[in-house]
């Protein structure tokens, strides 16, 4: 199946560290950010997780930004792509690994507020006139000594081929 070519973003993808606690019993909450959306397309749009947009241009970044203010110890990425041409469907398979994941620097004593893992999206290679799904979705990890874990909802950023 050809997919859009899907790279790791480069980053620095943590926060200043913040005082880490151990019994921190609260999930972190989760964001979607990207860029080449059709709600802001020359800029950065912010989606609440489970909503979805349109991709334009080609292509563009999207981040799954986790935050604590007691600490995030690990976010992770997944997505799944399915391909519509012409009626025919292919995908989208199941998601066995997250695409990206970014882990934090945690120590006994602190650890970060935020963190985020992004991909990049290049729609150019694209067949012409078929339809892209890429169904995006977040997991998060506290920094407790008994994490707690949290999975977002399901967002589906979608993309026309010209």
């Amino acid at each position: 199946m050809a997919v859009a070519a899907i790279s790791a973003v480069l980053c620095a993808c943590t926060s200043d560290p913040v005082a880490r606690d151990l019994n921190d019993t609260t999930a972190p909450t989760m964001t979607l950010k990207l860029t080449a959306s059709s709600t802001v397309p020359s800029g950065v749009a912010v989606l609440a997780l489970g909503t979805n947009d349109t991709l334009t241009g080609a292509g563009g970044s999207m981040f799954i930004v986790a935050d604590n203010g007691k600490g995030v110890s690990w976010v992770e990425l997944w997505m799944t792509t399915t391909r519509n041409c012409g009626g025919v469907i292919d995908g989208p398979g199941l998601a066995g690994a997250p695409a990206k994941r970014t882990t934090g620097n945690v120590s006994s004593t602190s650890a970060s507020s935020s963190l985020f893992a992004g991909l990049d999206i290049n729609t150019l290679g694209l067949r012409s006139g078929c339809t892209f799904v890429f169904d995006v979705w977040g997991k998060a990890a506290n920094a407790a000594t008994t994490p707690v874990v949290a999975q977002s909802q399901h967002s589906h950023l979608t993309f026309v081929a010209p």
